[in-house]
């Protein structure tokens, strides 16, 4: 099964998906990199990225206390199978 349905099919909504899929291809990035691959505004991509912090899809790598220069960092895919066999 492609990583797009399984996502889908834990309740990840379309942005969610892009976001997610273009953080794992970028690795550590900062969000505007993120947002640019996935499509999306800078702005929604903040609201993205809280959604999917919740589910602990994401993480954050702080590089000093100034917020715009955070890295982004997607779990594995095996976070994503864990959530699935939660359900």
């Amino acid at each position: 099964m492609a990583i797009e349905r399984v996502l889908t099919d834990i309740g990840l909504h379309e942005t969610e998906v892009r976001f997610y899929l273009s953080a794992l291809e970028l690795g550590q990035a900062p969000m505007r990199d993120i947002a640019r691959k996935a499509g999306i505004s800078r702005t929604n991509a903040y609201d993205v990225f809280s959604r999917l912090l919740e589910q602990r899809l994401v993480n954050e790598i702080p590089q000093s206390s100034d917020r715009s220069s955070m890295l982004i960092m997607a779990e594995s895919p095996a976070r994503v199978l864990e959530i699935v066999e939660e359900r």
